[in-house]
């Protein structure tokens, strides 16, 4: 199963994408947000706690909003990759991306063939293999469809970033700032000035290979800002009504 992916056609259009990180379950918030016009919806795959089944519950729920579905993934071996997309997921975040080896191992695992070895099953993310008519135009479709991003997160990925942004298949890059200030030795230190002039660096290079960062692009909300800045506007104007 396929729908036009939103955060894919943004960068097309040289427009910002919106959207909101679940960190837990919950399809109910996604039909909320969904009706305030978001792009996307991303799963954290990787800290978050989600099932097999409750990543296609998050999925279903985007697509009946018209949103698209990014996920972070705990690990990027194909078979991690593989569940997610099977469920519904059109956006591979790739964390602790490190060498092109790796960079190239997650091209592979989101595309099918010629770009990459995706394998096709009869999971939702192919509509269940209901569509018997020219598979090499769905194949192409699915991967028009899809966006890859890679997450530097170390001091080797720094170093190995000039070879990664050379990947047609890459569609943008992101900083994991508490990892990357621990991968450089300055552990719980994100804006340490060496720190920051790393993240300049790497700013540099993507946008040199006339790639895009996710900052360039991506504006977004978590779960947590959910919960806690509408609890707080709430308190607050409770508070305004009783004085």
């Amino acid at each position: 199963m396929y729908f036009p992916n939103r955060v894919k056609a943004a960068m097309k259009d040289g427009r910002k994408s919106y959207g909101a990180i679940l960190s837990w379950p919950s399809p109910q918030t996604v039909e909320i947000v969904g009706k305030l016009g978001l792009d996307f919806i991303q799963i954290d795959g990787e800290h978050g706690a989600f099932s097999l089944r409750e990543i296609e519950e998050t999925c279903r729920a985007a697509d009946l909003c018209g949103m698209t579905t990014l996920a972070r993934v705990p690990d990027i071996r194909s078979s991690t990759i593989q569940q997610f997309i099977d469920r519904g997921v059109q956006g591979i975040v790739a964390p602790h991306i490190s060498t092109l080896e790796q960079a190239e191992q997650v091209v592979r695992a989101a595309y099918f063939g010629p770009m990459g070895d995706r394998s096709f099953g009869s999971a939702r993310g192919v509509d269940y293999a209901m569509d018997k008519g020219d598979r090499t135009g769905f194949y192409r479709r699915c991967n028009e469809n899809m966006v890859v991003c890679l997450m530097i997160e170390d001091r080797e990925g720094l170093e190995n970033l000039p070879s990664m942004v050379n990947l047609d298949a890459v569609d943008f890059f992101y900083i994991g700032m508490n990892d990357f200030s621990q991968g450089l030795g300055y552990p719980g230190q994100a804006k340490h000035p060496e720190v920051l002039k790393a993240r300049a660096k790497a700013f540099d290079i993507v946008h040199a290979a006339g790639k895009r960062m996710r900052e360039d692009f991506i504006e977004d909300v978590s779960s947590k800002e959910i919960v806690t800045e509408g609890t707080r506007c709430l308190w607050q104007h409770t508070i305004g009504q009783a004085s």
